[in-house]
């Protein structure tokens, strides 16, 4: 009984179960609250096992240790079972508030197995209450702002929530093992099949790709207006007063030539050179490339660089216009980069994870582009975050 409740399956199924719940029952709160909040519990926990660095119970008293196998080697404060069983308890009474106390039953049941298999302190698990309550409320607080529930609606702040997620998560695995650089190989390996095979897949699976990469429009004439840019975007977003009402007047010939012209191009088959899911694929094979040519501390915070950095800018700039003055930019650019700091002096001294963060914040603030084709950030990012790294290191 004691190795089931210490299993990884344990943790998986707490973790997982309450986003199942939530991407059924309540879809626009799946990336404004539950996944997001989820993701910074796990993260924010890691960090703060390695900034108190306190040792678990049975390193000074090897006889409390009540189990034989899956003995955690990180350190001991706060408690991330403690932590996710308490968002598990507070997610599912969200959703069934009459069965609080049973959700409740779990999660002290859970956090009371961690102090009894001399795992944890209780002082531990107590912090893992705190970051799970924390984290829960203020998501939920947020996701009811009506500047948060905009997000939502745009697809460019739903892939970046996937993006920090998946590159969160990516950190997480392979920090504590449960991903060896081969299986992340294997990884990369079907997403590219994936990627390939678009064309093939079932209606389900090319709908969910698309609603976190895009806008449910899938026609031609989607992706043609998504290329368009510059003065004449606006300024057919600007087109009010007669001539707006002079258009929805047109009628006869012109009218309906101008029908039959949507018509068909709503229904044109998408080109088949455009992929899906090309930003996971591209994700993932610059953290594969980065595991395997630096250092694993190197390595970690090189994908931590991409995953937060380009996350929280962009999604701090989802809060302006779609194309923000340059200052703006700016802010954005210095809030993520403030953030990739703290998250990778876990891995790095201070100097060189301020250095290397500053450097690449530099380079991508540049935009920069190969023969007027700009240099796609999933790509570039870990790499020459990871270079500067490894030039900076004593």
């Amino acid at each position: 009984m004691n190795e089931l409740i210490n299993s990884p399956l344990l943790i998986t199924v707490i973790g997982l179960f309450p986003l199942i719940i939530a991407f059924k029952k309540a879809r626009p709160l799946f990336l404004r609250f539950f996944l997001p909040a989820e993701a910074i519990i796990l993260f924010s926990g890691q960090l703060l096992k390695k900034v108190t660095a306190i040792p678990r119970p049975f390193w000074h008293q090897p006889q409390v240790l009540g189990v034989a196998s899956n003995i955690p080697q990180d350190y001991s404060f706060p408690s991330l079972h403690a932590a996710l069983a308490t968002f598990f308890a507070w997610a599912l009474s969200y959703f069934y508030p009459r069965l609080a106390w049973l959700w409740f039953g779990i999660m002290t049941g859970i956090a009371y197995s961690r102090v009894s298999l001399g795992l944890h302190y209780f002082t531990d698990v107590i912090a893992g209450f705190i970051l799970g309550t924390i984290c829960f409320w203020f998501f939920y607080f947020l996701s009811h702002n009506r500047r948060a529930l905009q997000w939502g609606q745009d697809p460019n702040a739903r892939r970046k929530l996937i993006h920090l997620f998946y590159g969160l998560l990516l950190v997480f695995l392979l920090e504590y093992r449960f991903l060896s650089p081969f299986n992340l190989l294997l990884w990369t390996i079907f997403l590219g099949l994936l990627s390939l095979n678009s064309a093939f897949l079932p209606r389900r699976i090319k709908n969910l790709i698309l609603y976190f990469e895009r806008q449910r429009e899938t026609s031609f004439t989607y992706f043609e207006r998504q290329r368009e840019t510059g003065p004449a975007y606006f300024e057919r977003q600007r087109e009010t007063g007669p001539a707006y009402f002079e258009r929805q007047r047109e009628t006869g010939p012109a009218y309906f030539e101008r029908q039959r012209e949507t018509s068909s191009a709503q229904f044109e088959p998408q080109p088949s050179h455009r992929f899906l899911a090309l930003g996971p694929l591209f994700f993932t094979l610059s953290s594969l490339l980065a595991v395997l040519i630096f250092s694993r501390p190197i390595a970690l915070a090189a994908i931590l660089n991409l995953a937060i950095g380009d996350s929280v800018n962009a999604l701090i700039g989802s809060f302006w216009s779609p194309n923000p003055p340059r200052k703006k930019r700016l802010a954005a650019s210095i809030a993520a980069y403030l953030v990739v700091v703290l998250a990778t002096v876990q891995y790095l001294p201070l100097k060189v994870a301020a250095l290397a963060s500053l450097g690449t914040l530099a380079l991508e603030f540049s935009d920069p582009r190969i023969k007027g084709r700009k240099i796609d950030d999933n790509l570039f990012i870990p790499l020459v975050s990871g270079i500067l790294m490894t030039l900076l290191t004593p």
